[in-house]
């Protein structure tokens, strides 16, 4: 049965045709078959993509706008006591582990506050806990990173010339300083994507999110090597995919770009 086994699985060959065969199998879209379940690891992959994707779509969403609002506003208050609050509350959300965090939350607002459902997936409601758990760390790094790219732009020329010619302050940021400080703070939001989608992995099991993630631990804690080699293989493409639309993005934000 032993020897069978092997042979269903092509492990009675070298180890140098094993990897061709996988590479052949892998150009036709076959990620193997899961041990568990005996189901095509690809067919698992796209039921429990799409929560992921939209667990990290959200969470990004939620991280860049609290995080630059944030960070805007603690430059614009730069040496204040509010600028020492954001700061603050920014070293605090990249201190604290997703994990404690997403324990924390599920804590006080399911079981002391029951606002919100301790597990699952499917309503708004269960989705407001995974998505602030997943999406402090990366409203820390955008806060710090605003603010720190917004200090150095405002103490630019143009945005002195734009104040004396009397623009209204609102302009001023976010119409020549923020569109300016935002080409690095895109570089990260690509960079912090793609950690999200590993982070995924510990927030979806918390909350038992059926995705991607949760399904990644499943088959490590069952040693299902062919679902693991497709689940870092799918989020890794997705983090080249990411890489790829930023790149894009720069020529919309900066003109200066599409001529070079």
């Amino acid at each position: 049965t032993v020897e069978a086994i092997r042979i269903s699985l092509g492990l009675d060959k070298p180890l140098w045709v094993q990897f061709g065969l996988f590479l052949q199998r892998l150009a036709h879209g076959d990620l193997g078959r899961s041990i568990a379940t005996h189901q095509p690891v690809l067919t698992e992959l796209k039921n429990r993509l799409p929560v992921t994707i939209k667990l990290g779509l959200s969470s990004a969403v939620f991280g860049v706008v609290s995080g630059v609002f944030l960070g805007t506003f603690a430059a614009t208050k730069r040496g204040t006591w509010l600028d020492t609050l954001v700061m603050s509350s920014s070293v605090a959300g990249l201190s604290a582990p997703s994990f404690w965090l997403g324990l924390v939350l599920m804590y006080y607002f399911c079981i002391v506050i029951p606002v919100f459902p301790v597990a699952g997936w499917g309503s708004p409601a269960a989705m407001v806990l995974p998505v602030i758990t997943m999406g402090t760390h990366h409203m820390a790094v955008m806060a710090r990173l605003s603010r720190s790219t917004m200090l150095e732009v405002l103490g630019e020329d143009y945005v002195r010339t734009a104040r004396a010619k009397g623009l209204a302050e609102r302009v001023v940021l976010y119409k020549h300083a923020l569109r300016n400080a935002s080409i690095p703070v895109i570089t990260v939001v690509g960079v912090q994507f793609s950690v999200m989608l590993g982070g995924a992995v510990v927030v979806e099991t918390v909350f038992s999110v059926p995705g991607v993630g949760r399904y990644l631990i499943q088959a490590i804690m069952s040693k299902d090597f062919p679902v693991i080699q497709g689940g870092l293989m799918v989020t890794a493409g997705f983090s080249v995919l990411v890489a790829g639309v930023v790149d894009m993005v720069y020529s919309l934000i900066d003109p200066r770009i599409r001529v070079q």
